[in-house]
């Protein structure tokens, strides 16, 4: 899905258009409609408008709830975070990770400490996404030398199967591209079938396998992504 925002320097409600793409985790190609001849006899006292493979699917003065209808997505608003939101994330990745103290070897997360988020947050960031003001998922980051590296992808049990997790990836995509990264990745439990099949079905493909400290056979595999570069 290729979305594009035909906007103009100096427009506030093109201004607020892409703040409601962004707050759905899309990262739109703005497309300037007085550099475009094209475009602007299309466009000119339309923008800013927006644009799905071509489709126009909102303009003017768009709220986020219609955007993301035209869209096809959940109104689900993603917002980037820090260690101010240790709290939140922490009772997050709890709640999802809960069952996954079955694993072998077992997940950390049910004996990660506050504290311990809290110093992730404030080395690399991460996001939450919220739900009618709610916030129901969230992942952390972690800012490699050519990628940007997913981690800790947690949405509460009681909405998984919601989108809640196809909208934190495409806001870490979009946050890749914004940071001048061509690809993102994100390691996963070989034992998750069914997470392994959910990001193959976002896009990403396994490029390596590797095993938990202590272990002799592999445990989880490396997924990679190409976003492109953020222009």
């Amino acid at each position: 899905m290729e979305v594009d925002l035909v906007t103009r320097a100096g427009c506030h409600l093109c201004d607020e258009a892409l703040a409601g793409l962004r707050e759905l985790g899309i990262e739109p190609i703005l497309r300037d409609v007085d550099r475009d001849p094209e475009l602007f006899a299309r466009f000119d006292f339309r923008v800013p408008v927006v644009l799905v493979d071509g489709r126009v699917v909102g303009e003017g003065q768009v709220a986020r709830t219609d955007l993301a209808r035209g869209l096809g997505l959940p109104d689900i608003s993603l917002a980037r975070c820090g260690a101010e939101a240790a709290e939140t994330v922490h009772r997050l990745t709890q709640a999802a990770f809960a069952d996954y103290a079955r694993l072998d070897p077992p997940s950390g997360a049910g004996r990660e400490a506050l504290e311990t988020v809290a110093a992730d947050l404030s080395r690399h960031g991460g996001a939450l996404a919220f739900v009618g003001g709610r916030p129901l998922g969230c992942l952390r980051l972690e800012i490699g030398a050519e990628e940007l590296h997913v981690r800790w992808v947690a949405v509460d049990p009681a909405s998984q199967r919601g989108g809640v997790g196809r909208a934190l990836m495409r806001w870490a995509e979009a946050e890749a591209r914004r940071r001048g990264f061509g690809r993102v990745t994100v390691g996963v439990r070989l034992a998750l079938t069914g997470n392994l099949a959910f990001y193959r079905r976002l896009g990403y493909r396994q490029t390596a396998v590797h095993s938990h400290p202590g272990y002799d056979r592999p445990t989880w595999a490396l997924l990679e992504k190409h976003v492109g570069e953020a222009s």
